[in-house]
């Protein structure tokens, strides 16, 4: 007698569980078709409270980016004190551009400034030309 042959084996494969449509491919959602975890109906704020909120986070990103300038300007700052020159900061009144005035600590001489006066110049031509170019009578 010689051994017996296995044939292949049959196993049971379980089927895979049917797909449940994603959020986005059931539409929108309403109140009365969501819920909370408590079984309660859903409810969206309104636009007031949902515009209110946004405000909020504005104002929010809006003081922290403000720390944050803050704070690299005192970095700045404190770093040009330790050398040989001091930074200064002003606004130009009529071109409303930012200058930034670099000076030698001991004699208070003008080593750099940016931009320099030639662009200041240059934008406060172009503002006084401006009124020329464009006809405000319309």
């Amino acid at each position: 007698m010689g051994s017996p042959q296995i044939g292949p084996v049959a196993m049971p494969v379980a089927s895979p569980a049917p797909a449940r449509p994603s959020p986005q491919a059931q539409g929108p959602s309403t109140a009365a078709q969501t819920a909370d975890v408590f079984g309660r109906p859903a409810q969206t704020p309104s636009p007031a409270v949902q515009q209110a909120a946004s405000a909020r986070q504005v104002a929010q990103d809006a003081e922290h980016v403000r720390a944050k300038l803050n704070e690299a300007i005192g970095r700045l700052y404190e770093q040009a004190q330790q050398g040989a020159t001091n930074v200064g900061f002003k606004v130009d009144v009529q071109s409303k551009q930012l200058v930034v005035l670099v000076t030698n600590k001991e004699t208070g001489e003008l080593i750099r400034q940016i931009p320099a006066e030639v662009v200041l110049r240059l934008a406060r031509s172009v503002e006084d030309m401006r009124g020329l170019l464009v006809d405000e009578r319309r």
